[in-house]
């Protein structure tokens, strides 16, 4: 299995920790967040940051890594979300897409 990008590596680490900066700065300026689950297009790091501090941080969500495959700038993977919403866990899916410079250009997300 190809290595997990440390940008990735980065994103799942402070997303666990609730660091809202350090969240942002896994992210390429324009980035956007297809979040299917919502139904909603993310557009810019305020955006994402509403996305962050509303779904992550309020719920206490914390994101595991079941498995995922790396193929040249595209990473799918599977993941278990566990936190304080109904049900309290999940499985959901992520694509995320790197810029050349290694940040995330996109980030598709939906639950499984």
């Amino acid at each position: 299995m190809d290595k997990l990008p440390q940008i990735i590596s980065d994103y799942i680490n402070v997303s666990n920790n609730y660091d809202t900066q350090g969240y942002l700065a896994t992210f390429s300026d324009d980035a956007i967040i297809k979040e299917d689950s919502l139904g909603k297009i993310l557009v810019g790091k305020k955006e994402i940051q509403h996305y962050f501090e509303t779904y992550f941080i309020n719920y206490q969500t914390q994101t595991e890594v079941i498995e995922y495959k790396v193929s040249q700038n595209t990473t799918n993977m599977k993941v278990l979300f566990t936190g304080n919403f109904p049900g309290e866990e999940i499985n959901g899916l992520f694509k995320f897409t790197l810029t050349p410079s290694g940040f995330i250009a996109s980030l598709k997300a939906d639950l499984e």
